[in-house]
């Protein structure tokens, strides 16, 4: 009835738009407050696990580094391009009150759990990845921990990898170069950001009033 909504998929992204129907009252909805935290700084990068390319199939190999400095953004920069598997990022913050709040990692390579001081808040595989800390948020200091996993495109374009393919299993399939230039597209991974969260509140939602 000439309403008109504009928005934006995200790749592997989703949205639900949905008219008409009278809200769950048991639902909470979150009231963003004034305070918006930006989480752009004091982080750390641990990797987890590697999935890499073996001679017959893929291995799993645990990863005994510590955790180094890093940022939120394409995590080749610190773990290389050929890095495939889980990592950790993890800061600290100070948030001036207790109480509830939502958290926003903006664009993430590709699955992630979140873990509030210690609690697990939530796993997301595709966007939006936020997430609700109904009564999680401590006043003064919070430790958050993102744990990211990446596809197996970085490991697959490792040098060698493809040619050793090529002379164990020949033929290839005729869709091979095809996959090839799709894995292209998905070797960016980690943590990109922005990180904000915004404290506020979870209050009952609204009762919508019908007309007969």
């Amino acid at each position: 009835e000439g309403t008109a909504i504009d928005w934006r998929f995200e790749p592997a992204g989703s949205l639900l738009l949905l008219f008409g129907a009278r809200p769950d009252v048991s639902d909470p909805v979150f009231r963003a407050g004034r305070t918006r935290l930006a989480l752009d700084r004091g982080w750390t990068l641990q990797a987890r696990r590697r999935y890499r390319v073996g001679r017959n199939d893929y291995e799993t190999v645990a990863c005994r580094g510590k955790p180094q400095a890093a940022a939120t953004g394409d995590w080749r920069r610190w773990l290389g391009g050929d890095f495939s598997g889980e990592a950790v990022y993890a800061v600290t913050f100070d948030s001036p009150a207790a109480g509830d709040a939502r958290l926003d990692l903006g664009s993430v390579g590709y699955a992630c759990t979140v873990t509030l001081n210690g609690e697990v808040v939530g796993r997301r595989f595709w966007g939006p990845y936020t997430f609700d800390l109904a009564g999680l948020l401590r006043r003064g200091a919070n430790r958050l921990e993102v744990a990211v996993s990446n596809t197996l495109a970085n490991a697959i374009a490792a040098p060698g990898v493809q040619q050793r393919w090529h002379d164990r299993f020949p033929p290839a399939s005729p869709y091979e170069d095809k996959q090839r230039v799709f894995e292209q597209e998905s070797l960016a991974g980690g943590l990109i950001g922005p990180v904000t969260l915004r404290l506020g509140r979870f209050a009952p939602a609204p009762c919508l009033r019908t007309h007969a």
